[in-house]
């Protein structure tokens, strides 16, 4: 596709190391790439820096590698999973990210006023409260979009 194409020319023009993809239209055919079970989040290693463990069998909605001694985290929960599992996942998200340096690169499809949204929905107060112990620091800027389909 068009977007896997960009994707592929901004590596290489910019000498990127490692990208992180949620909602990827599909997963590449090059290595090293890990993706969950669903095809939705993906991590790429596509620079000098290799992964530094073995993917383990994947989970629906998240993948985890360690790169460059940091654990990135690619995350996509779809709209219109029940509330149960979407809460199931944050609540099993929040286990394996304990007690590692990372970064969770990530479209939960959740809205809260801690993060710029106008109000706070079920996703929102869910994922608060079971990051609320991690000590996680929030890089989105208020109501500044991280993505817009239409660009």
């Amino acid at each position: 596709s068009t977007t896997q194409d960009l994707i592929t020319q901004r590596v290489k023009e910019l000498d990127v190391d490692v990208a992180v993809l949620c909602e990827q239209y599909k997963n590449l055919d090059t290595k090293p790439w890990v993706s969950d079970s669903t095809g939705k989040a993906a991590i790429w290693a596509c620079g000098r820096l290799p992964f530094e463990q073995i993917p383990k069998n994947p989970t629906s909605w998240f993948v985890r590698e360690k790169i460059g001694g940091v654990h990135l985290y690619s995350c996509y929960a779809p709209p219109s999973a029940p509330i149960e599992v979407f809460e199931n996942f944050v609540d099993t998200l929040a286990k394996d990210v304990r007690g590692h340096e990372l970064v969770i690169a990530r479209d939960f499809n959740a809205w809260s006023i801690e993060w710029g949204s106008r109000e706070t929905d079920r996703r929102g107060k869910a994922l608060q409260e079971a990051f609320s112990t991690l000590n996680l620091i929030l890089m989105n800027e208020g109501t500044t979009n991280t993505f817009r389909k239409d660009d």
